[in-house]
């Protein structure tokens, strides 16, 4: 698919909204795991606290609200311009704060200000560029219904090698979030006085690995079920070029989303980390906003009345006592 110059706009929008997302989560850990840190960013005579204060308005309005309009900006949606708006008068708002806070300080605070200034030059011209066509008189054909990007379908290529790919793929993946990211959750629980309610108990060790082990197994079948039936991957850089209903997808309609989110629950009951559960709980709410309809709207347009009709039968999380079958019996 040829994209217009919009289109391009919202590429670059959501990239810059997600590094924006990751870049703030990443600053927040520092603070967490290295508290000495924490003076070169506030008032030397104030207390961590004035630091402390903004955790809960960054965790909303800098790391979730860009995640959320970077995901409406890559599908397409009609309030992605509305989030992007809000989301930059409140990253305006937090730089020019922080600029105040430099000017009156006599120069204290100087690198928080400084590490705001991008989201406060880059964010306007995002809004201007990708503001409602309707509004300009802009070509009706670059509406934001149409999404920039959508998944791109595998090249044709050997069983083993689509295999070979998906346990690369699951290896890194496993790595990034089962193992890195809920170990700096972890660290940063201990850190941050979070630890005493620790659940400290063999029986949640146990269950933890009872359940990564279950979870785990699925999902590398389903993995290989989706590579070998599906002629691609579960990556959307890598996806699956045909429609597989059967298998494990005869009971739920992603089995990795499902399995995945029990991995990492299952990471956070060895720990005995409440954080790392909750963190994997995020994780399937993010999922289910952020990734979900992108995917699906990929497959509906791919796959139409079929795809229809095994969504319409299978659910996406709680999983079919029974397996489905189509009509035509694939």
């Amino acid at each position: 698919m040829r994209t217009t110059a919009r289109q391009r706009w919202a590429i670059l929008a959501a990239a810059f909204l997600v590094a924006e997302a990751v870049g703030c989560a990443a600053w927040w850990a520092s603070l967490a795991l290295r508290p000495d840190w924490r003076p070169a960013f506030r008032v030397e005579a104030a207390a961590d606290a004035t630091l402390l204060q903004f955790l809960l308005p960054d965790l909303l309005l800098y790391i979730a609200l860009p995640l959320l309009a970077a995901a409406g900006l890559i599908g397409g949606a009609r309030w992605a311009w509305g989030a992007l708006v809000a989301h930059a008068g409140a990253a305006s708002y937090a730089a020019l704060a922080c600029w105040g806070l430099v000017v009156f300080s006599g120069g204290e605070g100087w690198l928080g200000a400084l590490l705001m200034t991008p989201p406060l030059l880059a964010l306007p011209v995002f809004v201007g560029a990708l503001r409602p066509v309707e509004w300009r008189g802009a070509d009706p054909m670059a509406s934001p219904l149409e999404p920039p990007c959508m998944p791109r379908l595998a090249a044709p290529a050997p069983v083993w090698w689509n295999c070979a790919k998906m346990l690369a793929q699951t290896a890194a993946m496993w790595t990034v979030f089962l193992v890195v990211l809920p170990w700096l959750v972890h660290a940063i629980e201990a850190s941050t006085g979070l630890a005493e309610h620790r659940l400290e108990s063999g029986t949640a060790r146990v269950a933890g690995v009872a359940l990564f082990t279950l979870a785990g197994s699925v999902a590398i079948f389903s993995g290989l079920w989706l590579s070998v039936r599906g002629d691609g991957t579960p990556l959307p850089a890598d996806t699956a070029r045909l429609l597989v209903t059967d298998g494990p997808y005869a009971f739920v309609r992603n089995p990795l989303a499902l399995t995945g989110i029990l991995q990492g629950i299952a990471v956070g009951l060895f720990l005995g980390s409440p954080l790392v559960v909750a963190y994997a709980l995020l994780g399937a709410l993010a999922w289910h906003i952020l990734a979900r309809p992108w995917e699906e709207a990929d497959l509906a347009r791919r796959f139409g009345d079929d795809y229809a009709r095994y969504r319409a039968a299978v659910p996406l999380w709680i999983p079919r006592l029974r397996a489905w079958r189509s009509a035509r019996g694939d």
